[in-house]
């Protein structure tokens, strides 16, 4: 079970950092993997650390992909 979390938490974290590629909204960019890193370090990089820190991440990814920083939405 933990592996198909992973799996998904981590494939829609990557579609997720391809569309704000894509929108040019680097700043979310780097909010987001840095979520991901920190969360990681802190964690202690074991199994249950490393998808405390995917889910959480795509979480985060998924709040910034509706509300940007700035407060505007790129256009697609």
């Amino acid at each position: 079970m933990t592996i198909i979390i992973l799996s998904l938490a981590t494939f829609f974290n990557l579609i997720i950092l391809h569309i704000k590629y894509k929108r040019e909204r680097y700043s979310d960019m780097a909010i987001d993997i840095a979520v991901f890193i920190i969360l990681g370090s802190i964690l202690g990089g074991s199994v249950t650390g490393f998808s405390v820190s995917t889910v959480t991440s795509a979480l985060v990814s998924l709040y910034l992909l509706s509300q940007p920083l700035g407060g505007h939405h790129a256009s697609t």
